[in-house]
């Protein structure tokens, strides 16, 4: 009878092992998986990233020139060129002092939620129905857990 105990103990520490062995190859898989699906997700956001900036960049070319006729034709309407610059860029000015001074919140917080939809997206499979459409954040503090509101 020890004979069959030591065979089937035999048996049962070979097969712990072989199981073990098993369970780390499928983990150490599992993680490469996990690192090669992050590292492809990344690298999506960040040529999406990367467009959105040259985008961003041939459209204020754009806004550039456009601001550079308005000022010319300005100035040549009321033959004073300065003149025609000072008046094309004053709606350049007006915006900038309103950013710098109001700081809107709300233009802030849908930028950084438009960021954190995607974000969410890209990492953990969800869904744009799953995520909240609007979280309701007091004015002074704005890392309060999101509540998902109803329509």
């Amino acid at each position: 009878m020890s004979e069959k105990d030591d065979y089937s103990d035999n048996l049962n520490k070979e097969t712990f092992r072989r199981l073990s062995g098993e369970l780390r190859r499928y983990v150490e898989k599992r993680f490469e998986l996990m690192a090669t699906d992050i590292n492809g997700q990344f690298s999506m956001m960040a040529s999406v990233t990367v467009f959105r900036i040259i985008s961003l960049v041939v459209l204020l070319f754009g806004v550039l020139f456009l601001l550079f006729a308005l000022a010319w034709y300005l100035g040549d309407l009321l033959d004073n060129n300065s003149l025609g610059f000072l008046l094309a860029s004053i709606p350049l000015f007006v915006a900038g002092i309103s950013l710098a001074l109001l700081r809107p919140r709300r233009l802030l917080y849908r930028v950084r939620m438009q960021f954190f939809r995607q974000f969410m997206q890209m990492v953990s499979y969800i869904t744009p129905d799953d995520l909240p459409e609007k979280v309701d954040l007091p004015a002074d503090r704005e890392s309060q857990p999101m509540k998902k509101q109803e329509n």
